[in-house]
């Protein structure tokens, strides 16, 4: 009962323009595909590449948040340039949102081992909230008709990567869309700021922490860090600390020369973590390469 009346309580807050500051899909396995984070990111290594994930957050709470994200991202025949497109499906309880997403991003080589990247991102949503589904009262107006809207999103983001530092900012959508007609919810823009490290212990050991903050337009402030090590580019495993809400736990593998695989738990440590205790997360990588790219911008120690 606990568990289901904390799902309902959340979706309120959720829609309502009081509670609305954290609206962007979380991702733990981001530093795995930072074109989701940063449209900026997208394509630096000129493969060919394909991404698939699912997560799983509150594990045993009724209409708990669910997100399947599957993204495809290539390098064009135009030099320097690549797109990707991905396909976002969010659900929560009653809401639904499905998000068709364009990337472009162009990039400017340093030197060997050094670029810096320009992207956009531009996306249409469908966003619902059907009240069929759940159990609340229905003497508040809120509750009274369902929400249907066809939203636009842009975004842009600016993409560093060097043979030790790499890191950006982004928004993944600058446009304070109205949810509502009644003006009482609409969304905010975030900010991402993403600043890493690779450091090579060892020929074929490298760790890279990072930290990444989440900035909510004239609202709260979210810090992640996090330490990957990798093993022969082939494992890869790690702690995440996202502050006063979850630490994750992150292993994976390189299963073939094109297929990645990599898995996430959530452990939630926030005030309601009796009732939201754990997440878990599937982030599956095929990569294709494309030799007349790749030659040309083949680098060690990819990540």
């Amino acid at each position: 009962m606990k568990k289901h009346k904390f799902c309902f309580l959340l979706l309120v807050s959720l829609i309502s323009k009081i509670c609305f500051a954290q609206q962007e899909t979380q991702y733990t396995q981001y530093t795995y595909n930072l074109s989701s984070i940063n449209p900026g990111a997208l394509g630096l290594h000129n493969e060919v590449k394909i991404f698939g994930s699912v997560r799983s957050q509150w594990t045993g709470v009724e209409g708990a948040p669910q997100t399947q994200y599957l993204s495809i991202e290539t390098p064009l025949n135009y030099k320097n340039l690549s797109l990707g497109l991905s396909l976002i499906n969010d659900k929560i309880g009653p809401l639904t949102a499905t998000e068709f997403v364009a990337n472009v991003a162009y990039q400017v080589p340093i030197d060997r081992f050094k670029k810096i990247s320009f992207g956009v991102r531009i996306g249409a949503r469908a966003f619902n909230v059907d009240w069929s589904k759940g159990t609340h009262q229905n003497d508040d107006p809120l509750f009274s008709q369902n929400i249907q809207e066809y939203l636009m999103s842009f975004g842009a983001g600016i993409y560093y990567e060097g043979e030790k530092l790499f890191g950006g900012i982004s928004s993944n959508n600058l446009l304070p869309n109205q949810l509502t007609s009644a003006n009482d919810a609409y969304e905010i823009p975030h900010y991402n700021i993403l600043l890493g490290y690779k450091l090579a212990l060892k020929e074929d050991l490298i760790v890279k922490p990072t930290l990444f903050t989440k900035i909510v337009d004239g609202g709260a402030i979210n810090i992640e860090t996090s330490a990957m090590v990798e093993y022969q580019e082939k494992l890869f495993g790690g702690l995440s600390y996202r502050y006063k809400s979850a630490v994750a736990l992150t292993a994976g593998m390189q299963i073939t020369h094109s297929i990645k695989v990599g898995y996430s738990y959530d452990i939630s440590i926030s005030e309601t973590s009796s009732l939201n205790s754990s997440a878990h997360e599937i982030l599956l990588i095929y990569i294709l390469k494309k030799e007349k790219y790749s030659k040309k911008y083949q680098r060690e120690n990819r990540y």
